[in-house]
């Protein structure tokens, strides 16, 4: 397990990370479509993956949150358009939305987690609070930006006494 106190990955993660205001985050989530999100989830990721050794891999994003639900909901789409619908397949479509549902709240466990690890935070409370659409990332973003500043206000600070 590496060291999560050592402060130079605190810098390293913090560094690699921009102050980004809530408003114009919610504007590009909303500007893009959400692929604003699975982007920042991308990117936050593969920082944790440098940090953090029982972090989950970056690219399991853009399979758990993108490409398995949009291409179950095509083949569940053309299906239900060519006339295949019966019991068997209405059975097959609530299965198969309830693992990728399960997929996404793991996914978001482990997301929380890694964030609480680094952070020095709880991941649990991350998770619960990432439960709630948009506004969860919204709030873990500000967590980034309130450390971001405390990073910087000490580096000033010792900047200033040296």
């Amino acid at each position: 397990m590496k060291e999560y106190y050592n402060i130079q990955n605190r810098k390293y993660f913090y560094h690699n990370f921009q102050k980004l205001n809530p408003l114009l985050f919610l504007f590009l989530i909303v500007i893009t479509f959400g692929f604003y999100l699975i982007e920042w989830f991308y990117q936050t990721s593969k920082i944790f993956e440098i940090l953090d050794d029982e972090a989950f891999l970056s690219e399991r994003v853009f399979f758990v949150i993108f490409l398995f639900p949009t291409t179950w909901y095509f083949i569940n789409y053309f299906s239900t358009k060519l006339g295949f619908v019966n019991l068997f397949i209405d059975i097959t479509e609530r299965v198969v939305w309830a693992f990728l549902i399960f997929l996404i709240i793991k996914f978001l466990y482990d997301f929380a987690c890694s964030f609480g690890r680094i952070t020095e935070t709880y991941g649990l409370f991350w998770f619960f609070i990432l439960l709630i659409p948009i506004l969860g990332v919204i709030l873990i973003q500000l967590e980034i930006n309130h450390l971001i500043n405390k990073i910087e206000i000490k580096k000033k600070s010792n900047l200033f006494y040296s």
